[in-house]
């Protein structure tokens, strides 16, 4: 028979007795990355025993069981599992599913597997997620949500040095649902490479040698159906608006290499130009996070979530990413970053974040707003 629980009290400094936390998570994703995989490294040095499991089904009993986003249906059976045998059960996600974007590629997939997700959000016995926005959303489903906000790994980042005789690298990253959020920067990015010198660089969008690659590669395989879809409209704006502005182009690597890769473009600025979406009002500042620890200064849209923690913001028009990125470009950026990077070391390190997930894992009560600020 299969009866949780606890094992002896841990000698590494963690403040409770050793915990048995299994996450249903893939792994070398981006957001497996910020919410298990590094949460997990830091659980383990605490004294917890972890385990990752990647099928719907389990031979050892956990003390609690940690489900992440979205699965296919038969996930539901250990889920289900878990909750007759009085398993504590989390549900963490780092996203609004209900409120995704048509233009994002996870659009219908989230679509085809709300009610899994729903599901667990209502029934878990608490609900972890990376801002109060994003709580408050997902209290419309379940009243025991726990922010805990997506955390570095300081041990991945190495500031590369700088170099004052190169141009000013100026550089963005996202994944494939930000097209549209790098496009509102493009037309004051073309306008200005003739006016001032520096070096543009993107990283990720596809694992392809290029975003044209990408558009043809899905054109291929769903013709018309794609070109008029959300994402073929998205994408060939994203073409059309980077059209007159020559860039570097990173494809992405796995999530084991992203950090060092990072640091090694070098960015000086880092931009973060983003929709003012339902959807995106609800993310968290990951880019922040990432530019600060490789070395860049960010400037980000004036919108959520950056608005709540970036102090370097900008309007969503020309005129405003024009006169910004000069500004940055002809200033002392030394002191900018120093700033945004402490303040990330204070507040966004797992180092110290970690003992979040340990109170909430181990069921010690904590404040539903535990988010630091």
């Amino acid at each position: 028979m299969c009866v949780p629980g606890r094992t002896e009290p841990d000698s590494h400094g963690g403040g409770c007795s050793a915990v048995r936390i299994f996450y249903v998570s893939l792994r070398e994703t981006g957001c497996s990355k910020w919410r298990t995989e590094i949460p997990a490294k830091y659980l383990k040095r605490r004294g917890h025993n972890v385990k990752f499991i990647t099928e719907g089904r389990n031979e050892d009993c956990p003390d609690v069981l940690v489900f992440f986003r979205q699965y296919r249906s038969d996930m539901l059976k250990l889920f289900k599992w878990a909750r007759d045998r009085n398993i504590r059960v989390i549900y963490d996600t780092d996203d609004a599913l209900h409120l995704i974007d048509p233009w994002n590629p996870a659009y219908t997939p989230s679509r085809n597997n709300h009610e899994n997700w729903e599901f667990m959000a209502a029934n878990a016995d608490v609900v972890t997620t990376t801002t109060p926005e994003l709580a408050n959303e997902l209290r419309k489903f379940n009243p025991n949500v726990i922010v805990i906000p997506n955390s570095v790994d300081p041990e991945e980042w190495t500031v590369a040095p700088r170099s004052r005789d190169d141009q000013v690298r100026i550089g963005w990253l996202g994944g494939g649902s930000h097209f549209l959020d790098l496009a509102i920067a493009a037309d004051a990015l073309s306008e200005l490479v003739n006016k001032i010198r520096f070096t543009f660089i993107v990283y990720g969008l596809t694992t392809l040698p290029g975003v044209q690659e990408l558009y043809d590669q899905h054109l291929k395989s769903d013709g018309e159906r794609f070109r008029n879809s959300p994402l073929g409209k998205a994408i060939k704006v994203f073409l059309r608006k980077t059209k007159d502005l020559p860039y570097e182009f990173h494809p992405f690597v796995p999530a084991s290499e992203y950090a060092a890769t990072l640091c090694n473009l070098r960015f000086d600025i880092g931009i973060a130009p983003l929709v003012g979406s339902s959807f995106n009002r609800n993310k968290s500042c990951i880019k922040y996070y990432e530019y600060a620890m490789s070395g860049a200064v960010t400037l980000a849209s004036d919108v959520l979530p950056y608005s709540r923690e970036v102090p370097y913001l900008c309007s969503n028009t020309k005129v405003a990413w024009k006169e910004r990125v000069t500004e940055l470009v002809h200033s002392d950026r030394s002191a900018i970053w120093k700033q945004q990077r402490d303040w990330v070391l204070a507040n966004r390190s797992i180092e110290t974040n970690v003992a979040m997930w340990e109170q909430v894992l181990s069921g010690t009560t904590v404040s539903q707003e535990c988010v630091a600020v």
